[in-house]
């Protein structure tokens, strides 16, 4: 997380004069640090509780040691008061992900973004394309998390941002949430595939019986929205202990390690820190399973016209999507928002009206056996950030349509499941039905 401090009152305060900056405009110095690419990255894990994999590492960047910009908050500070920040940003950029390749690095990059980049003089579209491209680096490895610290007139830089990077295959995290202006108006309008709690919510959780209510509720909305949370800057095991039996996934901070230019791929000894058990995450994994939340829901026959299940859509306002089966054979779920959206443009009836529903089949759908484990099918609806999440999961039994889950019913029975295991595993959900109101 760039911690972005307020702009300051005028320029040179922004850029002290110091070995790499003897030029006379500080600008001037900043393009030199920039087009020299003097920064160096630095990498912080993010991991998962469950079994302590690394699911990625935060890019952090710091200036040169010998220089008044080696702080991020001055280095991108001067950056915004002379308008070079889309600049400095991408050569941020550029070294990280060299660095991340080089290395090896397993699991997703997460690169910091200021949606007032897209109002600077050097935003350019397609430069991280080009970057990615030029290391060997997916896309879909990619989270950029967006940042702000001041407000934003209706949102519109921050819609901007994050439609422009969804759009290139990019996932999207909201930073610093409940800090700041990154509040609950921000993750409602932009439902980002990631959301970091704030520092402020994890300091001294563990005694603090507000902070771990306003968690608990970001989890459960997180939850229904089909987001992932990440809880950042854990200092104590008290912290991360008590963000456990909450049921937080993935952790990030200076207790589980301190961003490092060559961090580990791999992290040891994270189950002892934590107190997990291993039998309880057993249970949980073969406990419930896609069998036990299936429904039954009337398919149509591929061959149906398309035009007769746009009416159906338009007829009954509860029906987001429809099963398409072939003589028992489930094919794939027909999403009324994208069928919808395809018929609401202009010479769209005579286009495909009579076209068969299998030609607008998801090509997403997402389908499970009887058997699969909740927990494993909500990582195919979690992990995919194109992902659709108002489109059921197709159920089959040996190859035979058994019916549809709904992903908010998916989810939600996960939540459930951990809760309760978390209550009985964890002696601080007991001592926190104890406390005092």
């Amino acid at each position: 997380m760039f911690h972005h401090a307020e702009m300051s009152a005028n320029l040179s305060s922004c850029l002290a004069n110091g070995p790499l900056s003897p030029l006379s405009a500080p600008s001037e110095a900043l393009q030199r640090l920039i087009d020299r690419k003097l920064l160096t990255p630095l990498f912080q894990p993010i991991i998962a509780l469950d079994g302590g994999r690394i699911v990625g590492y935060e890019a952090l960047i710091r200036g040169p040691e010998d220089s008044d910009l080696h702080s991020p908050a001055q280095l991108f500070d001067a950056a915004r008061c002379s308008q070079q920040l889309a600049a400095l940003e991408y050569a941020c950029r550029e070294v990280a992900c060299e660095a991340f390749v080089a290395q090896a690095l397993p699991g997703k990059l997460f690169l910091n973004m200021s949606p007032l980049s897209f109002t600077d003089r050097h935003y350019r579209e397609g430069v991280t394309r080009e970057i990615l491209t030029r290391v060997g680096l997916d896309p879909e490895r990619v989270v950029f998390e967006l940042t702000e610290r001041q407000p934003l007139d209706e949102f519109v830089s921050l819609r901007a941002a994050t439609d422009h990077f969804r759009h290139q295959g990019f996932a999207v995290a909201l930073d610093d949430l409940g800090a700041g202006y990154a509040g609950l108006r921000v993750w409602s309008e932009l439902n980002p595939d990631y959301v970091k709690i704030d520092r402020h919510f994890i300091s001294d959780i563990d005694a603090d019986p507000v902070k771990r209510e306003f968690v608990r509720a970001m989890l459960d909305i997180a939850n229904r929205l089909g987001n992932r949370v990440i809880a950042e800057g854990i200092e104590r095991e008290e912290e991360l202990r008590t963000l456990a039996a909450l049921g937080v996934e993935y952790v990030q901070g200076y207790l589980l390690l301190r961003p490092c230019s060559h961090p580990p791929k791999q992290m040891v000894g994270l189950e002892g820190l934590v107190g997990f058990r291993p039998r309880l995450h057993d249970t949980f994994t073969f406990r419930q399973r896609v069998g036990d939340i299936v429904q039954y829901a009337e398919a149509v026959e591929p061959t149906v016209s398309t035009l007769s299940v746009v009416e159906r859509f338009r007829a009954d306002q509860q029906l987001t999507c429809l099963p398409v089966v072939e003589e028992g054979r489930p094919l794939g779920m027909v999403s009324r928002s994208e069928l919808l959206n395809i018929f609401s443009h202009r010479y769209s009836y005579e286009l495909h009206a009579g076209k068969p529903i299998a030609t607008f089949i998801c090509k997403r759908t997402i389908r499970v056996d009887v058997d699969c484990e909740l927990k494993l099918a909500g990582q195919m609806v979690t992990e995919d950030p194109l992902q659709n999440l108002s489109v059921d999961l197709l159920v089959e039994r040996e190859g035979r349509y058994a019916g549809v889950v709904r992903v908010g019913r998916l989810l939600r029975c996960i939540t459930e499941e951990k809760m309760r295991l978390a209550r009985h595993s964890n002696p601080l959900f007991e001592s926190r039905r104890r406390q005092p109101a």
